[in-house]
């Protein structure tokens, strides 16, 4: 997804004391920025802008970013691996974390499931 397109997420929240640099930003599509804030599921930043997902039953996801776009660089070729899959069940009734900010309304906007 294209950066423009992203938001820009604090990985450790500004709220909970999260600095507004580099290597505490990460650009998230709109269903992993909702995951990351309205499930069990954590995220950390490594180096070079790594992130590390962890499931909610613990099991850990590395996403490494697509990389730079270059002029004539086309979107299919800065395709993101490792993203990880979504491990709920049909029947989990998990509810989100307590986040102290109200439910988050997700509306599809085109974007791929967030995993």
């Amino acid at each position: 997804m294209p950066a423009i397109r992203s938001d820009i997420d604090h990985t450790r929240d500004y709220a909970d004391g999260g600095p507004t640099e580099a290597g505490n930003l990460a650009h998230l599509c709109r269903g992993h920025h909702t995951l990351k804030h309205a499930t069990p599921w954590k995220v950390r930043q490594l180096p070079h802008g790594i992130l590390e997902w962890t499931s909610p039953a613990g099991h850990t996801y590395t996403d490494h970013p697509p990389g730079t776009a270059l002029p004539g660089t086309t979107a299919a070729s800065l395709t993101s691996t490792g993203t990880p899959p979504d491990t709920r069940g049909p029947g989990d009734t998990r509810t989100p974390r307590d986040t102290g900010r109200p439910p988050v309304a997700f509306t599809p906007d085109g974007d791929p499931a967030p995993f």
